[in-house]
């Protein structure tokens, strides 16, 4: 069933990503039967890929870090998820009759680190010019690490998106595709990050963000080492989107802008961010006074 739905998904955005997740799977699936899917099973796969395991970074500018492992909750969810869809799939295709229903761990709280400018300015700091390119368009568009390395100065069909410096404006979907579940969209330039562009364009390049002339296939590492140097080692690269709309939010951005603008939910910015607004329950806090007044 896993070898069908990645066979289906083969051609589709994302599929090196599924492609990591299946294997995940098929190391403690991949010899088992449907009907073994159950409960139980479901719960050993999640202590099998140790739910638990984290490593510590000690003594950073002399506090102590504690950072789970990438085989955290969220990780064996997002797994777990995609067993569920596979076998779904396999009904619609008349594999196999029936799907089990599989069990997934309680979904993680929502994230709540955001940096400060004082904290952005230190990452900068400490990073290579490839990962400066990438930590200003992530905090000036709010999108995923691989929306951001895929984008070129030119448009591509079913190649990345692009910048188009002229119009100010970024396109992340690639021409020729259609929206995922995780929209990737269109939105506008700031003046700031439109200036770094126009120059970085003049550099030459096929990407907005290079090392050593080639585009960047990821950025995990090094922006690991940077975020331990710079003595931020619980940032990673989507701290960045967490802070983008937190900024934005802060400084008085409304849920229908904001959904537009980082083509993220209404629901998920109401439920992650919009206590961060200077107006956040502004109405509620105005009639409790107006009452005691009264």
């Amino acid at each position: 069933m896993l070898a069908l739905y990645a066979e289906h998904k083969l051609d589709e955005p994302g599929a090196e990503a599924l492609s990591s997740s299946i294997q995940a799977l098929a190391e403690f699936w991949g010899g088992k039967t449907c009907d073994t899917i159950k409960g139980t099973t479901c719960r050993a796969y999640v202590r099998h890929m140790g739910l638990e395991r984290e490593r510590e970074v000690v003594d950073v500018l002399g506090r102590r870090y504690r950072v789970r492992s990438s085989n955290s909750p969220p990780s064996c969810r997002r797994y777990l998820g995609i067993l569920q869809a596979a076998l779904n799939f396999a009904v619609r295709e008349g594999a196999i009759v029936s799907a089990p229903l599989v069990t997934l761990p309680p979904a993680a709280p929502p994230r709540d680190r955001w940096l400060t400018r004082e904290e952005v300015a230190r990452l900068l700091r400490y990073s290579p010019p490839h990962l400066r390119r990438f930590i200003l368009v992530a905090l000036a568009t709010g999108r995923r690490m691989r929306a951001i390395l895929a984008l070129r100065w030119t448009p591509v069909i079913a190649a990345g998106g692009h910048a188009d410096t002229a119009a100010g404006t970024f396109h992340f979907l690639p021409r020729g595709e259609v929206e995922t579940r995780k929209r990737r969209g269109s939105c506008r330039m700031t003046r700031t990050i439109r200036a770094h562009l126009r120059r970085w364009e003049r550099e030459g390049g096929s990407h907005v963000v290079m090392w050593r002339g080639r585009p960047c296939g990821t950025i995990k590492a090094a922006f690991e080492r940077v975020c331990i140097d710079a003595g931020l080692p619980d940032v990673s690269p989507h701290t960045l989107k967490h802070t983008a709309v937190t900024w934005a939010f802060q400084a008085g951005m409304t849920i229908e802008d904001a959904a537009d603008f980082f083509a993220t939910t209404a629901a998920t910015l109401e439920r992650v961010y919009r206590q961060h607004s200077p107006r956040y329950q502004d109405r509620a806090v105005a009639a409790l006074d107006a009452k005691r007044g009264g």
